[in-house]
């Protein structure tokens, strides 16, 4: 169990991946009756900025089916990537991979260039800037297995980014 984290003031340069990954996996690799899976919750992540990362992979926050990461807040966020990326990358589907080591490869390329959002509970976004050096073809913002109620506060970017599970009626009163 994870709980209570805050990643705060860290500024990094030439990233192979997006600076962030959160990802709650069921790998059960202890005893078969007493390991069951984690909680991923509670996490801080103010005052983030990453410039020249490499764009293929970008930030991924992943739950899994039935235990989804909950209370997340980002504010004071930048990144900065490469970009270039065509849009056919922007319709894959990664895989679930709920019992693969937690890293951003196991995923594969991501469909979008800022953020992959799949199976949260209560995020809060603000002051985020996604800016990619060249034009990226994905959306900025790929959202999977979320309710309404999961987001709050969010980026007022996200009103005119292209996003495939954004639908703009949902954030109109944010």
């Amino acid at each position: 169990m994870c709980e209570d984290i805050t990643i705060s003031n860290i500024s990094m340069r030439n990233l192979i991946y997006g600076p962030l990954l959160f990802r709650l996996g069921a790998r059960l690799r202890g005893p078969k009756d007493s390991t069951g899976v984690g909680a991923l919750r509670r996490i801080l992540v103010p005052n983030i900025v990453s410039y020249n990362s490499d764009a293929s992979i970008g930030n991924i926050l992943s739950g899994i089916p039935g235990h989804p990461i909950e209370d997340i807040k980002i504010a004071n966020f930048y990144i900065q990537h490469k970009g270039g990326i065509s849009p056919e990358q922007g319709k894959i589907v990664p895989p679930e991979g709920v019992d693969k080591y937690p890293d951003p490869g196991v995923f594969g390329p991501m469909p979008a260039h800022g953020f992959f959002l799949r199976h949260l509970r209560h995020l809060e976004m603000s002051h985020v800037e996604i800016a990619p050096m060249a034009m990226d073809g994905r959306p900025a913002f790929v959202l999977e297995m979320w309710s309404v109620r999961t987001f709050s506060r969010l980026p007022p970017q996200l009103h005119r980014l292209r996003s495939r599970y954004v639908m703009p009626e949902i954030f109109a009163s944010v």
